[in-house]
């Protein structure tokens, strides 16, 4: 008994170890990303950054590595256009990396593919997918978090100063994506079914029920669903709409505030 113990206690620190370095390097990945993007906003290359330079920079921020840049990138601890600004001074001055003042600089949107990984998540507040209008923002420690362009929770982020990233769907994005609905029924024997059958019909999956209001004659259901994308959902709501027992429809966005974006 005690050997299983000891086993199963290896295998989650192994597991542990190995979600870790998973998100370092998709960190470091992004970091870089970002890096580019910001300096091709500028017609350069990272390329073009001269190893002296980039020393210069690291032993400016106290950086053991081009990497160990990358990842405070990545993960939202350091911007890439303040990052960029200071490579861009005549003398590095970490002081002078201020937000106040940035030059406007035309910038490539960040493209969102869905499935970027650990540092790159969509925000469970108002849950956007492919064919919304999006907006990310930086979380320090955590990566980019994407949000609905017109969530509510966005004025909040604003507020407490939350750096703002241009993003868009990336225009071949696949994969299934999490949406919640909100769904006034009949309470009826087999109401469920029917609407499980017609999401079904529309190829999409049901991921979680929540009745959050039930009497005898009416039921308030919140249903969240994993579709392709915004057309996908559109479809879905049309043939619920068609249901008798279906009485009003309609998606879920920024029901909660959440504590980081």
């Amino acid at each position: 008994m005690w050997l299983n113990f000891v086993v199963t206690a290896k295998a989650r620190s192994a597991i542990r170890g190995y979600l870790r370095n998973f998100k370092k390097q998709e960190a470091i990945n992004l970091g870089r990303k970002l890096l580019e993007k910001e300096l091709g906003a500028r017609g350069m290359r990272l390329e073009d950054i001269s190893d002296a330079r980039f020393n210069e920079l690291l032993k400016a921020l106290e950086l053991p590595s081009r990497e160990a840049l990358q990842e405070d990138i990545g993960l939202g601890n350091r911007l890439p256009f303040l990052v960029v600004r200071l490579l861009m001074q005549e003398e590095i001055n970490p002081q002078e990396s201020k937000t106040e003042g940035i030059e406007k600089i035309p910038r490539t949107p960040l493209t969102i593919k869905g499935a970027e990984g650990m540092v790159v998540c969509l925000a469970k507040c108002c849950r956007p997918i492919p064919g919304d209008a999006i907006m990310g923002f930086f979380n320090p420690g955590k990566g980019i978090v994407v949000h609905l362009s017109d969530c509510k929770n966005i004025i909040d982020l604003r507020k407490k100063q939350f750096t703002g990233l241009d993003v868009e769907w990336d225009r071949l994005v696949t994969g299934d994506f999490s949406v919640e609905i909100r769904l006034e029924l009949l309470n009826k024997l087999g109401t469920l079914a029917k609407v499980a059958s017609a999401i079904s019909k529309m190829n999409a999956n049901i991921e979680n029920v929540q009745i959050t209001n039930q009497d005898s004659e009416l039921s308030t259901d919140i249903i969240t669903l994993a579709v392709k994308d915004r057309a996908h959902l559109a479809n879905v709501m049309r043939e619920l709409r068609k249901l008798s027992v279906v009485l009003k429809i309609s998606r879920i966005k920024s029901e909660t505030k959440p504590k980081r974006p």
